[in-house]
């Protein structure tokens, strides 16, 4: 069983890509190796691929194809239901171009910043910054019309977590060293790019300082009494009472499917005299007339005790001291 599909690639002038990739799947029945094939363009932008991925569910499976080229950037399309023995012709894919994209991340005294994940185009392509804070995400693919802008996104690292993990707020590859904690910290920053295709961008992205801030303090019992190994969830703003729970307790049996659009931003466990500490930026927090607000949803032995709401920091305050008495 097998259908061939054949089109072109054309850039966005209309002018054929010679030597672009082209991809879908095939789907041989019974056969696991190669799921996905791939080609390249002729001269004139041509392609051909013969796929076993014909009929699928009830023969309504629509196919999905692609085609990509470093300097015209990627397209893809969906195909209707391929029937067996189908020779599906004049599939066309024009390739939207590209831009190339460099830069250097600063400080407001234009001194290099490290370990910042620099994320830009369509396709989360993203690089760390190094010691001189250089990065190079190489050509990236432009929108469609219609589509999302081009921008750069700068995520700057976060404070350590207990066990020394860094909290990055996008998933990025991180391809440097990184330390645990740094000795300043800075607010994410959003650059809008020329979205002209061919364009070789050198970006220059200055970040705002942000303050790190501090709540600590111990969790007791009733008897006032340290109580270890409580669980305490640091969230953005007042997060929902309702949702709060399933983010830090997950359901992995997978029952029921619950949107949390709660914004966590750290955690932490009690020790021995059930003492805690939280870190986290005053960017990541929620701005209010008062200063920046959190809440803190606290666990205790897998079982979610309560939220505490409008844990709020003022503007000239970095650190405050919470005494948690659980009845």
């Amino acid at each position: 069983r097998s259908a061939v599909v054949r089109g072109r690639v054309t850039d966005r002038d209309g002018r054929p890509v010679a030597n672009a990739a082209v991809g879908m799947p095939t789907g041989w029945a019974g056969d696991y190796r190669e799921q996905n094939r791939y080609v390249r363009t002729n001269d004139r932008g041509q392609f051909e691929i013969v796929t076993g991925h014909v009929g699928g569910y009830n023969g309504q499976e629509p196919l999905n194809i692609a085609a990509f080229s470093v300097r015209g950037g990627l397209s893809h399309l969906t195909l209707e239901p391929l029937k067996e023995g189908e020779v599906r012709d004049q599939v066309n894919l024009k390739l939207p171009g590209a831009i190339r994209l460099r830069g250097t991340v600063v400080d407001g005294q234009g001194k290099p910043v490290r370990d910042v994940i620099c994320a830009g185009g369509l396709h989360g392509v993203s690089e760390v910054s190094g010691a001189d804070g250089r990065f190079d995400l190489g050509w990236l693919s432009l929108p469609f019309a219609g589509e999302a802008k081009m921008q750069l996104v700068a995520h700057s690292p976060r404070p350590s977590m207990a066990g020394g993990l860094l909290i990055w707020p996008v998933r990025g590859p991180v391809t440097g060293p990184v330390t645990a904690t740094a000795k300043e910290y800075f607010e994410d920053h959003t650059v809008g790019l020329d979205a002209t295709p061919g364009k070789e961008l050198q970006v220059k992205v200055t970040l705002k300082p942000t303050d790190l801030l501090t709540i600590e303090g111990q969790v007791t019992d009733a008897n006032g009494e340290p109580v270890k190994d409580v669980r305490l969830h640091l969230f953005a703003g007042n997060a929902n009472v309702e949702t709060w729970a399933k983010q830090a307790l997950p359901d992995i049996s997978g029952s029921g499917f619950v949107v949390v659009n709660n914004k966590l931003l750290a955690d932490t466990t009690t020790d021995a005299k059930g003492q805690f500490t939280l870190r986290t930026l005053r960017f990541d927090g929620e701005a209010t007339t008062d200063g920046t607000r959190f809440s803190i949803g606290i666990v205790r032995d897998n079982a979610a005790v309560t939220l505490m709401k409008d844990v709020t920091l003022p503007n000239d305050v970095r650190q405050r001291e919470l005494k948690i008495k659980l009845e």
